[in-house]
Formats: C-alpha cells, structure tokens, sequence
C-alpha cells in the first residue's frame, strides 16, 4: 500500500531532519506545508533546508514562491492537491513536513469556501489596531487564537473580516472529516515535540546559526517590503521593530517569539494528532522492524 507521511511539530523540534530521513530511506518526495518556507527571498529566518541537504530529493513548495505574491491557505491547497495526488499515483508515497497546521488541514480535509468581503467591511478592520484584533479573537474564537501568530496583523485581520462576514468562528471553517482521497493510501501523522527544555535549547542553538549566516542582514535586504506577510513574522518583525537596537536585545526578542510561537504550535496541534516524543520518532525512523 502507498503511504502518505505526515510530519508536524512546534518550530525547531526537528522536523525537517526526520523528512530526509524518511525521504532518502524510503525513496519519497518531500512536499512542505511551512507557510514560511515557500519563499526564496528569507531561506535563512525560515530555516529552509539547504541546497545540499535537498540532494536526491525532490521538494515541494521550498523556496517555490517570492514574498510579492503570498500564498495563502486556500492557494496553497489548489496548487498542493495536484501534486499529492500526482506523487501518490506515480510513486510509492509521500512525505509532508511543516509546522502551519492549517495549511496541512486544508490540504488533506479541505476548507469550507472562505465568503467575499464587502470592501467597506474590510477597510474598517484594516483600521484596527493589533489589541483589538487580538482582543476580538481571543473572545469568539480562542480555538484560532490559540494557534494563530499573535503579533501577525495580516493573518488576524483575515479571520476577523471572514468572522464578520459570515458570522462564523474563523476555526470553522475546517470541517471536513475525512481525507479528500479515493485512492490506495495509508496516511501516517507524527507530532514530535521534545522536551521544553531540549527545546529551548534547539532554538537557541538555531538562532545563533542563522546569526552567523547572516539573519540580520537578509532582514534588512527586504526591509522595503516588511509591509507583506510573509516578514510579518519571527525572525524578520523584530529587525524592523527595533532598528536602533542592540543585536543581542533584538536576538532575545526572536528567541522569546519562537518559544511563544512553538507553545501555541503545540497546543493546536495536540488537538488532531497524537504526540510522540523526539527520541521515540528517532527510534521510528531508523528501525528497519518498525511501521517505518
């Protein structure tokens, strides 16, 4: 039977490693659903597996998209779906690794068709402050809250004008059940999430090597279009909140944000899928006797 891999877990648990793992032991493509990782502009804030690492693996939708043309979750879903099923019926599977759990939820249960948004609707959220739009949601939709990156008033504004507009809870809008496949596949989903400790120490260890790669200065490079949502996002909104500041104030910042962000990963992601512990996923993809 063909096998469908789906690998989820809060930034930094180790995500992209166990992808390869599996991909080059098993002969599979990797298709990602970061939604940051799309772009080919920030490969260094996103954590983008390298050129050498993607060797012998083909990747989708890794560096695929530039930041003046962000993809969201419903094109996402458009542009992804051919390709699971084109890999599914051509190979013996698929591997999918990310950390936006509601691109994932589109991908594979589908999305309710978001409503249009009356222009005048629309203008008067866009004048929202940030409090407010989190305010709102943490009220009549924690269940989106409790994932959501707080600090990103672009993805906080959607959901308000769709919640306005429909009058619905933005988290309703994922309703499906069951995957939206009728073909031969057996689908695997792994949430890894090592210890908080471990883990704090794998995103410090993280940043300091996109420190040294050069984080600031890709930042910088696009500091023109800081407006756009991709950068509205740890790792490059702290360089353009705090230009004066040191780079180690600024580097304390990304790192309280990462963790922030990870907590609310998790939280979203324990909802759908059973948590395995880091080693126990290591055992698992190295184990010739295992389901793996």
């Amino acid at each position: 039977m063909k096998r469908l891999i789906s690998i989820t877990g809060p930034t930094a648990s180790g995500k992209t490693a166990l992808a390869l793992n599996l991909a080059h032991k098993h002969g599979l493509d990797i298709l990602s659903f970061d939604s940051r990782q799309f772009y080919r502009e920030i490969p260094i804030g996103t954590a983008q597996p390298t050129k050498e690492e993607q060797m012998g693996i083909r990747h989708w939708f890794i560096s695929s998209h530039s930041i003046w043309q962000p993809l969201d979750v419903m094109s996402f879903r458009q542009q992804a779906l051919p390709i699971l099923k084109q890999s599914l019926d051509d190979r013996s599977g698929l591997v999918l690794v990310g950390g936006s759990g509601l691109y994932l939820q589109a991908l594979l249960y589908g999305l309710d068709a978001m409503p249009d948004i009356a222009p005048e609707l629309r203008r008067n959220i866009r004048s929202w402050p940030l409090d407010r739009l989190q305010a709102y949601l943490a009220e009549k939709d924690p269940e989106f809250f409790n994932q959501v990156d707080r600090q990103n008033p672009v993805r906080l504004m959607r959901a308000v004008e769709v919640m306005e507009q429909s009058g619905r809870p933005f988290s309703s809008f994922r309703t499906q059940e069951k995957p939206q496949w009728n073909w031969d596949a057996r689908h695997e989903v792994y949430h890894i999430e090592p210890e908080r400790g471990d883990l704090r120490s794998r995103m410090q260890q993280r940043l300091a090597s996109m420190l040294q790669a050069g984080l600031k200065e890709e930042a910088m490079q696009w500091k023109e279009a800081a407006h756009l949502s991709p950068l509205k996002t740890v790792g490059y909104r702290e360089w353009y909140e705090m230009p004066q500041a040191d780079p180690d104030r600024v580097a304390t910042a990304i790192l309280t944000h990462t963790a922030q962000y990870a907590k609310r990963q998790s939280t979203w992601f324990r909802k759908f899928w059973e948590t395995h512990p880091y080693d126990q996923m290591q055992r698992l993809s190295s184990d010739p006797g295992t389901g793996f």
